[in-house]
């Protein structure tokens, strides 16, 4: 997966743009083919993205740019979420024909989300948690 952190994109995070993520995509794509990549924004987890696609409404910008810079459309398609549908089916199939042979296994998850976390996200990002019911936000912090 190809990731929209601009530390990850360019030496310079400050000058981290678009061109330099489809960099990333085309040296992938030409080394080991566009069947292996996919798009890993992280906008979920990072405070900035590159310059160019700071969010999902830049994404056809990016398309845009990646059929410009010489990818093929069938490419550009697969880069974009078929690459990823095939794969979860892939791992769908795998699973239901393991089903019976192998335990299902489970790991704890450890509760990332608590009130220091939720201060750094809120420092970022002050209307965060605005679009949650109010009944869904703890209490502390309304």
């Amino acid at each position: 997966m190809i990731t929209f952190i601009p530390s990850l994109a360019h030496i310079d995070p400050t000058q981290g743009n678009m061109d330099h993520v489809i960099d990333h995509i085309m040296h992938v794509g030409q080394n080991i083919g566009y069947d292996h990549v996919g798009l890993g924004s992280d906008y979920d987890g990072m405070f900035n993205a590159v310059k160019g696609i700071e969010n999902v409404a830049r994404y056809p910008h990016l398309v845009r740019r990646m059929l410009e810079r010489g990818i093929a459309r069938s490419d550009v398609e697969k880069i974009i979420g078929l690459n990823v549908i095939r794969v979860l089916n892939d791992v769908e199939v795998q699973s239901a024909s393991n089903k019976s042979q192998v335990p299902i296994m489970q790991d704890g998850v450890k509760q990332l989300w608590n009130e220091k976390f939720r201060g750094v996200v809120r420092g970022a990002y002050h209307d965060a948690e605005m679009d949650l019911p109010r009944a869904l936000i703890p209490e502390k912090s309304k």
